[in-house]
């Protein structure tokens, strides 16, 4: 007698919850690029596509990772400070904008003294809307740095 098989993490994907796990800290955790997870994996005898990564990183998200990131948003705005900061990151591969344009990843963090919450956004611009829209309804302080070129 067998039990029956859990459900796959991804339905028509081959993909283990470890393997899943391990993928995201390779990629996440240890800021390794999909190309050198493909070549470990290659290594031990396994051939999967850094583009089969890539779909199943995207998929993560938006089954699991995008409600995390969306409570953790929840709990920063519950906080009275909040900082928040942007640093440029290069995009190869995005729809309609050209690879030598500058994107943004914009941090949301709690202050020193509170409960640490990091929220990480991904935008095209720098422009105040995104601050504004992140902080819609939300009553505190925001610190930010201000660097002259």
């Amino acid at each position: 007698m067998r039990a029956p098989q859990p459900e796959p993490p991804i339905p028509g994907s081959f993909a283990t919850p470890s393997l899943l796990a391990w993928i995201v800290n390779g990629k996440y955790v240890m800021s390794l690029p999909l190309y050198r997870i493909e070549a470990d994996l290659k290594a031990c005898g396994a051939t999967i596509s850094r583009q089969d990564m890539a779909n199943w990183m995207m998929n993560v998200h938006a089954r699991w990772l995008a409600k995390v990131h969306e409570r953790m948003k929840v709990e920063l705005l519950s906080h009275v400070r909040i900082h928040a900061d942007e640093t440029t990151v290069q995009v190869l591969k995005e729809p309609n904008r050209e690879a030598k344009k500058k994107s943004r990843m914009w941090l949301f963090c709690s202050a020193r003294c509170d409960v640490p919450v990091y929220v990480f956004e991904y935008h095209e611009t720098r422009r105040k809307g995104v601050a504004q829209e992140f902080l819609a309804g939300w009553s505190g302080t925001l610190t930010t740095v201000f660097v002259f070129n």
